[in-house]
């Protein structure tokens, strides 16, 4: 992990989880607040094919700001 953070690149994504201790917050394009945790075993997708960040998977209705990402130590 790095500040927190495990990243995974594959194929055209690249996926990023918060390790135990810390969560990410992060809004939607809609303004809806998001926050993930190492519990959920989710992650935040940056997929190259459309040059979007994601909650949890690739679909345009869980597409994020990145700009309001935010890594919380807990």
């Amino acid at each position: 992990p790095v500040n927190g953070l495990y990243y995974k690149p594959g194929g055209t994504t690249v996926k990023i989880r918060p390790t135990d201790g810390y969560a990410v917050t992060m809004k939607s394009l809609q303004g809806t607040n998001l926050i993930l945790t190492p519990k959920l075993s989710w992650d935040v997708i940056y997929d190259m094919a459309t040059t979007q960040w994601y909650y949890h998977t690739v679909t345009p209705s869980n597409a994020i700001d990145i700009k309001t990402m935010q890594v919380i130590k807990n």
